[in-house]
């Protein structure tokens, strides 16, 4: 009896470190994903430098981060 808990336990640990795993994969891909979002917009930004504050598109690096995470 006492093995048979100590395997369900053992299972359990298991199945909760697994999506435990699973979810701070997840929580890295979005974050990545985001950083992704906001180079695109704020490389966008600086390309129509050219055109009034007004009619560009993107944004401008707001979060001043982009010379360490934009590529």
């Amino acid at each position: 009896m006492k093995t048979k808990m100590l395997g369900i336990t053992a299972l359990l640990t298991g199945a909760v470190l697994a999506a435990l795993v699973v979810v701070a994969t997840m929580d890295y891909e979005d974050e990545r994903a985001e950083a992704r979002r906001y180079c695109a917009d704020v490389a966008l930004w600086h390309s129509q430098a050219n055109l009034p504050k007004v009619r560009r598109d993107g944004h401008p690096d707001f979060r001043n981060i982009a010379t360490e995470v934009c590529p």
